[in-house]
């Protein structure tokens, strides 16, 4: 059964629920203390430095020790917690992940396994050490520290989602959703978590839920950002499909690393979202234009204030924007709802 005490669940309008929980939030508290070249990364060292602070620490112990492991693939870690039921549960997913060649228990629900022979795949023959290593680190952590730090932030987390909620079920974002149940969007959840310090992460957990993790707004003016963001990963998972059938991608070969010749994929796929978001929004948040265009500002690295300034660094391909143009323009809720 769900640990009610472990999570935080908003029921909203538009078939949403809104959450907080314990578990993903351990997940991502860890990745927020590991640093790696990959744009999934989930580093932040202001966080990390926050957390020592209260621990009373001279250094981040836990960013030391979690140094010690070399292990990229630890980023597909903080899908993990939103298949499983529990913390006690996503404990023993981290313990069969960390066994080769372990035979699935009972144990699991069918969501739960789908999730492990997932990340079983990721792994495949590679040393399982740094997978370990994490494991431990997190039960120690949990049981140490996070378990009782989470509970003495649940108020807080409490009046930041109802923020959150309070622009889910606006007018604008009304538009934005009819447009995604048009493209066969199911059921939604939207994590906010306080870990989650860097972009987001979207996914299916099954054939009748989506889901998308953004970062907890801290105050009024972050609450934009992570609809914003929450948006975006929702996105990702209608765009994508479009994107690798249009310009022809081999997504196997796609790269989060900077440095390597596939990021050049991950590129094209994250700016034909960022242009389908562009589309949504330029009609839906009129009232908003200064802050969006700022967030954009902040993703792009350079100052953008106009749709031409938006078009020159965003490239997308002519034919995935005249598509994304039709997707979108040619929505009837869309055309016929348009905020004014």
């Amino acid at each position: 059964m769900e640990h009610i005490l472990d999570t935080i669940s908003l029921d909203s309008t538009h078939n949403t629920r809104i959450v907080t929980e314990k578990k993903t939030d351990l997940i991502l508290h860890l990745l927020t203390h590991y640093d790696i070249n990959n744009v999934a990364s989930n580093f932040d060292m202001d966080y990390v430095k926050y957390i020592s602070d209260l621990k009373g620490e001279k250094s981040s112990s836990l960013h030391e020790v979690l140094k010690e492991i070399d292990d990229e693939n630890l980023v597909y870690l903080s899908f993990m917690p939103a298949f499983f039921n529990n913390i006690d549960s996503l404990f023993r997913g981290l313990g069969y992940l960390s066994v080769p060649n372990e035979v699935m228990l009972n144990s699991f629900t069918e969501t739960e396994d789908q999730c492990l022979q997932l990340l079983k795949n990721v792994y495949g023959n590679n040393d399982l050490g740094g997978l370990v290593k994490f494991s431990e680190i997190a039960k120690f952590e949990f049981e140490q520290f996070y378990s009782s730090y989470w509970e003495s932030r649940r108020k807080d987390y409490l009046r930041e989602i109802n923020k959150f909620r309070k622009l889910w079920e606006s007018d604008e974002n009304d538009i934005v959703l009819a447009f995604l149940r048009t493209q066969g969007l199911p059921a939604i959840t939207v994590y906010l978590s306080e870990g989650m310090r860097k972009n987001g992460r979207g996914m299916r957990t099954n054939d009748s839920s989506v889901c998308t993790i953004t970062k907890m707004p801290v105050n009024d003016n972050e609450v934009f950002v992570s609809y914003y963001i929450a948006v975006h990963e929702l996105l990702h998972q209608v765009i994508d499909g479009v994107t690798q059938s249009i310009l022809k991608i081999d997504c196997q070969q796609r790269s989060l690393n900077p440095d390597d010749e596939g990021y050049n994929i991950h590129e094209q796929i994250e700016n034909s979202v960022i242009l389908a978001q562009h589309l949504l929004m330029e009609k839906t948040v009129k009232n908003r234009t200064k802050e969006y265009y700022a967030l954009v500002s902040e993703i792009a690295g350079i100052d953008i204030n106009s749709e031409s300034e938006f078009m020159t660094h965003f490239i997308v391909d002519d034919r995935m924007r005249m598509k994304l143009e039709s997707m979108i323009f040619q929505n009837n809720h869309f055309s016929n709802k348009q905020i004014q």
